[in-house]
């Protein structure tokens, strides 16, 4: 009897760690994407979108480091322009926004989806403002790649706002 009581003590024993692995495995893709979906929110929210709030032109050279070698970038009216980092992205441009009054950019929606374990896309609308108060509104959608141990901008496109529900 105490034989039967030791052998069915065990079979619980066994069936009840089994049970524990197989819900281990099971629910481990589940902890480590969202651990990876909060990386790359970090990153976009932490490192990215405050070089664009305060003086952007003073924080380029740090806005370019986290841009990708190439960039590839889809206009609404022309074809996919490959823009190659050198160190110089957004200078002439900036230069020109700030011509034009252009302060900052501060983000006003957003959305990411982390489509795999090194992808992750960023709709965001912008608010442009500008030294004579005014402001104007604009949508984005982002591409970053993790490499090299960090988040990096690789493709961008114009979007409607409205239409993407930003």
């Amino acid at each position: 009897m105490i034989r039967f009581l030791y052998f069915l003590y065990v079979l619980i024993l066994a069936a009840l760690v089994a049970g524990i692995a197989y819900w281990l495995v099971s629910l481990w893709p589940l902890l480590k994407t969202e651990t990876q979906s909060g990386d790359h929110d970090r990153w976009y929210l932490e490192e990215y979108v405050p070089l664009w709030e305060t003086t952007p032109w003073e924080t380029r050279e740090q806005l370019t480091a986290l841009y990708a070698e190439e960039l590839d970038e889809h206009p609404n009216d022309d074809f996919q322009v490959t823009t190659i980092n050198d160190g110089t992205l957004y200078q002439e441009d900036m230069e020109s926004w700030r011509v034009d009054g252009w302060i900052a950019a501060k983000m006003v929606n957003y959305q990411s989806e982390l489509l795999n374990d090194t992808t992750a896309t960023y709709k965001v609308k912008w608010q442009d403002v500008y030294d004579d108060g005014t402001v104007e509104i604009s949508c984005g959608w982002y591409m970053a790649d993790h490499n090299d141990e960090t988040w990096r901008m690789t493709q961008y496109a114009e979007l409607d706002c409205e239409m993407h529900g930003l």
